[in-house]
């Protein structure tokens, strides 16, 4: 319940927002989200590399029949980008799309990868 109503206030910030607080909020708002909601599915599996292995492992069975070492793959939302950084061992180059930075700063980003935010 404490998920929903966290994302329900953030939304009806973001409804009543002009483009200009738009942009503050979208800076800020996951780390809010993360704070007031300990327990957020991102934040459980982000705890644990072998879940997050495992993730990664099914998305990109899922994609893989399409990539190739010439491929440019683009994913929107990445989050934390693990999953970006996974599919750059396997194509020409990968950028992520995103409303703010949400990668973990100690994480070394493969050379083919470039965060659009």
């Amino acid at each position: 319940m404490n998920h929903y109503l966290v994302e329900k206030s953030i939304a009806n910030r973001l409804k009543e927002s002009n483009h200009e607080e738009r942009k503050l909020i979208f800076q800020t708002m996951y780390e809010e989200l993360f704070n007031k909601v300990p327990d957020h599915p991102r934040l459980t599996r982000r705890n644990s590399e072998e879940l997050t292995a495992t993730v990664n492992k099914n998305k990109f069975s899922l994609i893989s029949r399409f990539l190739d070492k010439s491929s440019v793959f683009v994913e929107f939302a990445p989050g934390d980008c693990k999953f970006a950084f996974e599919v750059a061992n396997h194509v020409k180059s990968v950028y992520g799309v995103d409303i703010s930075d949400q990668h973990n700063p100690t994480d070394n980003l493969p050379e083919n990868f470039k965060l659009i935010v």
